[in-house]
């Protein structure tokens, strides 16, 4: 059936009620949630006067040329040139004007630093001959070595004394390292770990990836992942239970009746008669 609105205010009418219904639909649709943009964690702050030892270690995702600590001189103060063997490799430049200005300490163009090793520099403190030290750290990052295996395993199983902490080398025998592992199928195993020894448990059938991920306390982490296999549980015997072998009963011995004897009466004699 075809309807005809010749009414100009019924045409009106029906096509503001769309557009009402088309705002309300878009009122009512989640909003888009915009991606963050990536930033660089702040950098490390460090006060700088006379005779004083700033440390500051290397962000993660610092590259050549970028900012890894912010150097704040004292009052009135100004902070010469570095100096020292390790100095090549950084740059030291100032921002802004006043007596509490950040001075930018960054890693040079090209420049790449050894992971764990530190970076011992020596800055100006003033207009005179006192120096502050400036220690870096570099980034201790963590490889995966070698390759982890589990064998098959059955279901109610369990594998818990593999150390995977001979799985990882790191440059820097310092470096804290903190050890985390997570299946990806929770119904087939679990994986836990105690400091660096994995323990996995297998719960039902199918194939499941184990992820061991090494965090250093500084630099960058590394995994490696295992495959496990489950398969079914054995079959449990089923017990069978003994056999009683039957007891012959025992006749019972039922002792004869005596039967009693009457006693045989003695005949009397006749008298004799004299």
């Amino acid at each position: 059936m075809k309807i005809e609105l010749k009414h100009p205010a019924t045409r009106y009418l029906i096509l503001a009620l769309a557009a009402l219904a088309a705002a309300f639909l878009a009122f009512q649709a989640p909003a888009a949630t915009p991606t963050a943009a990536a930033t660089h964690p702040t950098p490390t702050a460090c006060a700088i006067a006379a005779d004083s030892t700033c440390k500051a270690s290397v962000l993660d995702n610092v590259a050549p040329g970028e900012t890894i600590a912010i150097l704040t001189r004292a009052v009135g103060v100004a902070l010469g040139p570095l100096t020292g063997d390790d100095a090549k490799h950084f740059t030291l430049d100032s921002q802004g004007s006043g007596n509490e200005d950040p001075y930018h300490l960054n890693l040079a163009t090209g420049e790449e630093l050894a992971g764990g090793t530190t970076y011992t520099l020596t800055i100006g403190v003033g207009t005179g001959d006192d120096t502050a030290t400036i220690e870096v750290m570099g980034k201790a990052n963590l490889t995966a070595t070698g390759s982890l295996h589990i064998p098959t395993m059955e279901v109610g199983g369990s594998r818990g004394s593999i150390d995977v902490s001979r799985y990882f080398s790191t440059e820097d025998d310092e470096t804290t390292v903190t050890y985390k592992a997570v299946s990806s199928n929770r119904s087939v195993t679990t994986a836990l770990i105690n400091t660096s020894t994995l323990r996995v448990v297998a719960i039902g059938e199918g194939m499941a990836t184990v992820t061991i991920t090494a965090e250093p306390d500084r630099g960058v982490s590394a995994t490696q992942t295992v495959t496990v296999r489950v398969t079914g549980q054995p079959p449990t015997a089923t017990p069978v239970p003994p056999t009683a072998t039957p007891v012959p009963p025992t006749p019972t011995r039922v002792p004869p009746t005596a039967t009693p004897v009457p006693p045989t009466p003695t005949p009397e004699l006749p008298t004799a008669t004299p």
